[in-house]
């Protein structure tokens, strides 16, 4: 241990966008009973039809998904406009 009181950011490494997207894709699927290729043909759509990043939006649908802030207005703007209603327990703002 380097004494360090810190826990390490599970997300800061090289695969934390990979890891997010699979994350958003786990949470569509959950909430659109669709299957993982629908939610990612989705999700892709949506981020180009947006001009987003699909991380990005990924990482929206994650945080909306938490009941977390999204912090990215544009990708929080386009995941309560697509799926806002999916998230009925959960604030979806932009």
């Amino acid at each position: 241990m380097n004494g360090s009181s810190r826990v390490p950011d599970p997300w800061a490494d090289e695969h934390s966008g990979t890891r997010t997207l699979d994350l958003a894709l786990g949470v569509l699927v959950g909430l659109r009973r669709c299957d993982a290729k629908e939610a990612f043909s989705e999700l892709v759509d949506v981020s180009t039809r947006r001009g987003l990043s699909p991380f990005a939006l990924g990482r929206a649908v994650v945080a909306a998904a938490g009941g977390h802030p999204v912090l990215d207005s544009d990708a929080a703007a386009a995941v309560a406009d697509e799926w806002g209603e999916l998230f009925v327990d959960t604030k979806v703002s932009s």
